[in-house]
């Protein structure tokens, strides 16, 4: 009886944090020998993407801080008031864990696309996440939608679409130089763009599946989606032409025919004052 009152049970829960633990060790092992057999061209891409987004991504939640201060100052009643500032308050407390959310999830999406085991799977199987739904899906599934969830679907299938179309000069010729980077090519970029970890629909889906973290009302939650269009989205073309020119100078196909305007930008005299040096 002695022998068995000195037995400690043993608490599963510690297993399952030491299993996830290994898992994430071995993940981020798996990424750090991908990352490794990155050429030199697709490195700088990398990191280039990572700094300007993240310094855009700042600078956007500074905005969202003064827009909802502002919101809630004009606020009509006391009730509106109270869930702008709320609203601010939970912001200001998660910004951070989104931001580094939204960039780990950039890094991954440069590791899958240099992982020759993802590669099938990516061109075949869609990213999960409110970005990836779209407004041609089922109506029958739509109406069962949350109404804010359809609100918030919206607001990214628009902003998707527009930036898709404006960008489509540059974007597209990032598209092809990482997938002849990746191996995706094969003389035909049809699938670079799906998996383009840079592109408006990724980063759409980045920045929503971080934002999952917030509870706050749809009223503000449109406020930051905006703010992510007018901030982040609008200096994509300027990262892409950098990014583009990064890569011409690594001889990555430098005569690639795509345009590198999107149309509304003169031609002359942009790609070298865009240039960021690393």
């Amino acid at each position: 009886m002695a022998a068995k009152d000195n037995i400690v049970p043993l608490d599963p829960s510690k297993f399952d944090a030491s299993a996830r633990s290994n898992e994430n060790s071995q993940q981020a092992n798996g990424a750090a020998s991908i990352t490794r057999r990155m050429s030199a061209p697709a490195i700088q891409v990398k990191e280039l993407l990572n700094r300007h987004l993240g310094k855009l991504l700042q600078s956007m939640f500074d905005d969202v801080d003064d827009a909802l201060f502002d919101l809630a100052e004009n606020a009509p009643s006391n009730q509106q008031q109270n869930v702008f500032f709320e609203s601010m308050r939970e912001v200001r407390f998660k910004r951070v864990e989104i931001e580094r959310d939204f960039l780990a999830q950039l890094q991954r999406g440069f590791v899958d696309l240099f992982d020759a085991k993802r590669q099938h799977v990516n061109s075949e199987k869609p990213a999960e996440g409110i970005a990836n739904i779209s407004l041609d899906d089922s109506p029958d599934a739509l109406a069962i939608m949350d109404e804010d969830l359809v609100e918030e679907m919206v607001a990214i299938d628009s902003m998707v679409a527009k930036f898709e179309k404006l960008l489509a000069g540059p974007m597209g010729a990032l598209d092809a130089r990482l997938a002849h980077l990746a191996g995706h090519d094969g003389g035909r970029f049809g699938t670079a763009q799906r998996v383009n970890p840079a592109a408006p629909k990724k980063l759409c889906h980045y920045f929503s599946t971080a934002c999952r973290i917030l509870t706050i009302d749809i009223k503000a939650r449109i406020v930051i989606f905006k703010l992510f269009e007018k901030v982040l989205l609008n200096g994509l073309e300027r990262i892409y032409q950098q990014a583009n020119e990064k890569l011409i100078r690594a001889n990555v196909l430098p005569d690639f025919r795509g345009s590198l305007s999107s149309g509304r930008l003169p031609a002359a005299g942009r790609t070298q004052d865009t240039v960021v040096e690393t």
